[in-house]
């Protein structure tokens, strides 16, 4: 699914991309009595269109989307993507002190994440490099 949008975010260009993928996360409904209407694209979709709002230059936006995955979708296996990605975001937007605080909550909730090597952590957090 999520190669599929990233194929048309090349053939259609990022305005129509992010108005579909806002039309996917709007199709998110919790049941408030038992069970979820989450689809496992959902969290994916919610993710590339963080990274597309970010590669459009609308870091605030992408700011908002990557701290609203984890949230939305607490059992989610992207929660720590969108950590690192809003740490990259962060840096973008020259917020190293948030970019910092992001990384070590990756690092505390996900000790085991493929974003903590020493490279990515100097990459999301390059004001105290690899060791936030």
């Amino acid at each position: 699914f999520a190669a599929r949008l990233v194929a048309k975010r090349a053939d259609d260009g990022r305005p129509d991309l992010i108005s579909r993928l806002r039309a996917i996360a709007k199709t998110r409904q919790v049941a408030h009595l038992t069970g979820s209407f989450f689809t496992q694209y959902l969290d994916d979709a919610q993710l590339l269109l963080g990274t597309t709002l970010r590669d459009a230059a609308r870091l605030p936006e992408a700011i908002e989307v990557f701290t609203q995955l984890p949230r939305l979708y607490p059992t989610s296996l992207l929660r720590d993507d969108a950590l690192f990605e809003l740490a990259v975001t962060h840096v973008r937007a020259g917020q190293l002190t948030l970019a910092c605080a992001s990384v070590a909550a990756l690092a505390a909730t996900f000790p085991r994440s493929k974003y903590l090597s020493p490279a990515r952590r100097a990459q999301a957090c390059p004001r105290q490099g690899a060791h936030p």
